[in-house]
């Protein structure tokens, strides 16, 4: 009994690790995985994202939107769909919808989260404070047509499962450093609507300035970690 209640320990503690690829992820093109910062991070003004839903595990994710933090007075974003390179990503997504930067009409139930403002969009804490938060409707991602792998700590090395790829060309002006989240919800019989986020391993940030990022780097990344221990 002692033996097999060992191997099912070492079973369930195997099992999350299977499911490890989330519903909704973030990737630049050409980034590098900060450790640190939890997140993948570019110092160009424009550059590639993709948005990853892992439909194919999770069912269709409805009405996806793509959040930015952005820090300064003032500045613009651009974004255009594309493909991504280097992976097979065979559609085009719809023109992403802007809708502004008043965060309370896009909350799950209408639900005013400010000054909060960490769930669902602002995954790591301490981006809350960021000088503005701009929104993009992607509409709902029920394809299956591109592989998924888990985009943490660096590129996947296998792709185990099926889903969407939206990819985007970015092009940020004036703005410091922008951080980047996505979220909606997924519906089944039992709980009936999910909602879910680009968990903080899996997002991404641009700091035009190389400087910026050093300075700022060191910082968020001691505020994440401040925030996980009070977790």
């Amino acid at each position: 009994m002692k033996k097999i209640s060992l191997v099912l320990a070492g079973l369930l503690l195997i099992a999350p690790s299977a499911q490890a690829i989330p519903h909704l992820q973030l990737y630049i093109e050409g980034a590098t995985y900060d450790a640190g910062l939890e997140s993948w991070v570019t110092t160009a003004s424009s550059f590639k994202l993709w948005v990853i839903g892992d439909v194919g595990a999770s069912g269709t994710i409805f009405d996806v939107k793509l959040a930015a933090s952005m820090y300064g007075t003032s500045g613009s974003i651009s974004i255009t769909a594309s493909t991504a390179n280097g992976i097979f990503d065979p559609s085009t997504p719809d023109v992403p919808i802007g809708l502004g930067m008043d965060e309370t009409q896009f909350m799950p139930g209408g639900v005013n989260y400010s000054p909060v403002f960490n769930h669902p969009v602002a995954t790591h804490a301490e981006y809350a404070d960021a000088d503005f938060h701009e929104f993009w409707r992607l509409g709902d991602f029920d394809q299956t047509d591109s592989p998924i792998g888990d985009f943490i700590d660096g590129y996947p090395s296998t792709f185990p499962h099926s889903g969407q790829i939206n990819a985007y060309d970015v092009s940020v002006t004036g703005w410091g450093p922008v951080h980047w989240d996505a979220f909606n919800h997924t519906v089944s019989s039992n709980p009936g609507e999910k909602y879910w986020f680009v968990p903080p391993s899996h997002d991404a940030t641009a700091f035009p300035e190389p400087g910026t990022l050093a300075l700022l780097g060191l910082g968020l990344a001691g505020a994440g970690l401040r925030f996980r221990r009070r977790k």
